[in-house]
């Protein structure tokens, strides 16, 4: 379905919960952080209703975040499920890697399309400092995992000044296990981000300093990186650059969010939501075609473009889904 800028919506990132084993100080430091109630999370039943009505309107593409995804318990069975509805021709997830490792095998069995692990850091100690917990060992092991498993994988990274000395260091290990590796911009999401953030071009010119560079044309993956190959001395890496605000990709902007607990959101930095789960939770006979129809309206009017440069965005990451 396209909105009424023209943009082809094909992509829902859907946050099955909003708590997490980690506590990221870009996601965490909200001053009034509310856990949702049990009660107030989609069922798996209707995450997987509003698939079915989202893939007839067009949507091919389905990525499951959180809070961090594993800590749902039988997440494996809604991504079968998922899988199995007519018109999903792909299913990702983005996981923080901690619980991978007692995972792998039933990704691989749930026929998912490829898994994107959170890595800021290679270091114990920067990684306790941003993440708050001493897991690294964890990620590394499930990265490894999943690279052994045949699964499709790719590196997520913030940068932020907590973690710029270590660029060269990540595209390194990346290079090492042959998997490209994607550098995310600090989004304004906290009243004190600016303290943390760091300008595309400052990240730019570390991956310039590591070899040859030269940019890729097309489109890879589901999201909005703009890719780069570097030639390094062990061989080439494909390298993704998102960023929000120094690189706005709104309009060629694919997708939309299904929060946790059942809001169907548009635009990320937007305060505008639909509320899916009041009707799905309606005892209205024809609760199926006014979802159809608030979803429908949702696309429709997706906004042009975000203003996170000039208003800070009100919704929180781990409801949101990243």
């Amino acid at each position: 379905m396209k909105d009424k800028f023209r943009r082809n919506i094909e992509y829902v990132r859907i946050s099955v919960t909003d708590r997490c084993n980690l506590k990221c100080f870009y996601c965490t430091s909200y001053r009034h952080f509310n856990l949702l109630k049990h009660s107030e999370i989609l069922t798996y039943e209707e995450i997987l209703t509003v698939v079915s009505i989202l893939a007839k309107l067009g949507i091919r593409k389905v990525r499951i975040t959180g809070g961090e995804p594993f800590v749902r318990k039988d997440l494996p069975t809604l991504l079968l499920q998922i899988k199995k509805i007519s018109g999903i021709e792909r299913l990702t997830i983005t996981t923080n890697g901690t619980l991978l490792k007692n995972y792998v095998d039933m990704l691989k069995d749930a026929g998912v399309d490829a898994v994107n692990i959170s890595l800021d850091t290679l270091r114990e100690e920067n990684f306790l400092a941003i993440t708050g917990r001493p897991r690294l060992q964890d990620v590394l092991t499930g990265i490894n995992m999943v690279k052994e498993a045949g699964i499709s994988l790719k590196i997520n990274t913030v940068y932020t000044t907590r973690n710029i000395g270590e660029v060269e260091e990540l595209i390194n290990f990346a290079s090492e296990l042959k998997v490209p590796i994607r550098f995310i911009e600090l989004m304004p999401f906290d009243e004190k981000w600016k303290e943390d953030y760091v300008r595309e071009e400052v990240l730019y010119e570390r991956m310039k300093a590591l070899g040859e560079i030269r940019p890729l044309s097309g489109t890879f993956g589901d999201g909005p990186a703009r890719y780069f190959i570097i030639k390094l001395p062990q061989g080439e890496v494909n390298v993704g650059l998102i960023s929000a605000l120094s690189h706005k990709f709104c309009s060629s902007c694919n997708r939309v969010r299904l929060t946790a607990d059942g809001n169907l959101i548009p635009c990320m930095a937007s305060s505008v939501k639909y509320d899916l789960r009041s009707i799905l939770r309606s005892e209205n006979p024809d609760k199926i075609e006014k979802l159809k129809t608030v979803v429908e309206k949702a696309i429709y009017n997706k906004p042009l473009e975000h203003q996170m440069e000039k208003i800070r965005p009100t919704n929180e990451l781990r409801k949101l889904g990243g």
